[in-house]
């Protein structure tokens, strides 16, 4: 059976993520299980009327979804004129925000090697472990921005995924 975690994150003020909210899903070995975590994690994705975790809804005002694959990455919604665009690893991925306040959420899916999204240089954002592919599991991470109007440049310590994120 599929069990979703709420990592490290905590709320704090004003309902802004206190410190990195991370979400998995361990995937058992039936089919059944997988079903039903993708069963789930279909609801997640269209809302499920739960507003304690921060997971977005479709391409939603306020939401930008990255998916990080081994070997690429690629923008699904909120980065600008580049969104559904794949990249491929040794090219830099590139998302311009719509507002100070949009939340990135860095999606990990199917992937067989261990990656970790760091912040390259200032300024910076926090930064997550690196996930756990061994596991298999879904991990989804939400980035907040501190700074408006700035270019956040970012690398994967574990391929060469690199881009940059801009900020309005």
């Amino acid at each position: 059976m599929g069990v979703f975690q709420d990592g490290e994150g905590d709320f704090g003020p004003e309902g802004a993520l206190a410190r990195p909210l991370e979400i998995t899903c361990f995937l058992g070995g039936s089919s059944v299980a997988k079903g039903m975590v993708r069963f789930f994690w279909f609801l997640l994705m269209v809302g499920c009327g739960s507003s304690e975790l921060p997971v977005p809804s479709p391409c939603t005002q306020g939401v930008a979804q990255v998916k990080i694959g081994d070997g690429y990455s690629q923008v699904l919604c909120g980065c600008g004129s580049g969104s559904q665009a794949w990249v491929p690893a040794t090219s830099s991925l590139r998302c311009e925000l719509a507002s100070a306040q949009t939340r990135l959420f860095l999606i990990y899916s199917g992937n067989v090697q261990t990656h970790q999204m760091v912040s390259w240089g200032s300024p910076s954002f926090a930064s997550y472990a690196p996930t756990k592919p061994q596991e298999r599991i879904l991990e989804v991470q939400v980035l907040e921005f501190p700074q408006a109007s700035t270019t956040y440049s970012f690398v994967d310590l574990f391929s060469p995924i690199h881009g940059q994120i801009i900020v309005p």
